[in-house]
């Protein structure tokens, strides 16, 4: 007995919105006996959240941080002074809500002991005078929009070069292995090109070559401190594996595509998560 249907319906049927845009949509009553109430009450907010376990002593602790970009209450019907029914039956209400300008990128990652979001939320409360009060929400999707154009050192070109020598009592000549990209900046559903040289003059024999796109996060702890607590996970986006290559010098150019994935500057609009994200090859040499 009491409500049938309480849920939130976005204008936007895919319920992603820029910084700046309006969220708007309705709630969906449905009763099925008249309730008494103060009135319907929406609520719209955007906060982050980190928490990870920390050693501490002989034990650990949990540390968690938050950040509230806004946190807004209004009634569609009725006031915290009012007292109404709302009639058995089916009921429309309208709301809408201008959102911030600088707010950051939605974004959700949860592993063993660690945890980091950023979410946006309608809730709806039908506000009961000395009862408890009956709510529903619904997410929505945030997205801030950033031109790499305009980013000088995304447009950068990318070359490093690591040797690694071999032996105990001696060295051996070195293995010599490249990576370059043709630039450092891409967004999702653009191809990463990979260009690896290898020059392998160890006497060494390189079984693979192992490509990885790895995403690394820093989550803070938020509050007063000076030097707040920070921790940093990271986890393989997309990874590959070259088979073994007879020849001791040889080129392969290898493409990324880009899934979708949480923006890297989602640390300019908040102070306690940030993403970085890293291209790590591994040659896999003989163990003999």
């Amino acid at each position: 007995m009491g409500i049938k249907k309480f849920k939130i319906i976005f204008d936007n049927p895919v319920q992603t919105y820029k910084p700046g845009e309006t969220v708007s949509g309705k709630i969906l009553l449905d009763l099925d006996s008249n309730k008494k109430c103060r009135g319907m009450k929406v609520k719209i907010s955007g906060k982050a959240f980190t928490r990870w376990i920390q050693p501490s002593g002989n034990g650990s602790k949990q540390i968690r941080g938050h950040e509230t970009y806004f946190s807004s209450k209004f009634y569609v019907v009725g006031g915290q002074s009012d007292e109404m029914e709302l009639t058995e039956g089916e009921h429309i209400f309208l709301f809408e809500y201008v959102l911030p300008t600088n707010l950051p990128t939605s974004y959700e990652l949860k592993l063993v002991n660690n945890e980091a979001h950023v979410r946006y939320i309608v809730k709806a409360i039908i506000d009961r005078p000395w009862k408890f009060d009956n709510e529903t929400e619904a997410p929505f999707t945030v997205v801030t929009e950033y031109d790499l154009n305009t980013d000088p050192i995304a447009r950068g070109q990318v070359f490093i070069e690591e040797t690694k020598t071999f032996g105990i009592f001696s060295s051996s000549p070195p293995l010599i292995v490249t990576l370059s990209l043709p630039f450092r900046g891409y967004v999702p559903g653009q191809i990463i090109p990979i260009t690896v040289n290898v020059d392998n003059q160890s006497g060494v024999e390189v079984n693979h070559i192992k490509l990885k796109l790895e995403m690394y996060g820093t989550y803070l702890q938020s509050g007063s401190s000076s030097y707040p607590m920070k921790k940093k996970v990271n986890m393989s986006i997309i990874d590959t594996k070259k088979n073994k290559y007879e020849e001791d010098v040889f080129q392969f150019i290898h493409n990324f595509y880009i899934p979708p994935t949480p923006p890297s500057n989602i640390g300019m609009n908040c102070s306690i998560i940030s993403i970085e994200y890293a291209i790590e090859l591994e040659a896999e040499v003989d163990r003999m």
